[in-house]
């Protein structure tokens, strides 16, 4: 079977060690997509050209829009392939103008308690530490209190094993837990619409 995408993104969840905080951005009042501001949102994009596999995806994300070098370097440290999914965000006013299906392969990776702690303090100072949106810790305990953009709470609600109640009506259906490898062996079974 071949599924219609409109893209592949790669997305990164990134918790402290001790598994009380997670680090997502938060988009902020520039975004053109209105119902989404102010919403979490993981770090990660969209294929471009030059990317050969989802891990290249991720790996140019972080070093475009991760400003501290601390931060990048132990984002880096630990990077794992967690799973990809399928995800449907159906069209709503302010979000999508059409329903939008996309192949999201997600990565996870763990930084220490110390170093959430330090960044935490230096967006409270307001400190600019991403390139795009804002960068915001989330207590885990609290992430159902967030609302969250595109795919985002679907994808939490998997790996953390929680329901999250304030999202859109997305699905995303988890597919395997091994990366199938390059963009190139995805299109076999993906074929990527605009």
């Amino acid at each position: 079977m071949i599924y219609r995408v409109r893209e592949n993104s790669s997305m990164l969840i990134i918790i402290d060690c001790s598994r009380k905080n997670i680090l997502t951005t938060r988009y902020d009042q520039t975004l053109p997509k209105v119902a989404y501001r102010g919403r979490i949102n993981l770090i990660g994009g969209a294929e471009d050209k030059g990317d050969s596999t989802p891990k290249d995806t991720i790996l140019r994300e972080i070093d475009e829009e991760i400003v501290d070098v601390n931060l990048k370097r132990a984002m880096l440290k630990k990077l794992k392939f967690y799973r990809d999914f399928l995800s449907i965000i159906p069209a709503f006013d302010g979000g999508p103008k059409s329903d939008y299906i996309s192949l999201d392969s997600v990565f996870y990776t763990e930084i220490k308690d110390e170093l959430m702690s330090e960044i935490a303090m230096k967006i409270k100072k307001g400190e600019r530490l991403i390139t795009e949106g804002l960068l915001t810790v989330v207590p885990i305990k609290d992430l159902g209190k967030e609302l969250c953009a595109w795919s985002t709470a679907q994808i939490l609600e998997y790996y953390f094993g929680c329901p999250m109640i304030n999202h859109e009506r997305a699905i995303s259906v988890p597919l395997g837990t091994k990366t199938v490898g390059s963009h190139k062996k995805y299109r076999k079974s993906f074929e990527y619409i605009n």
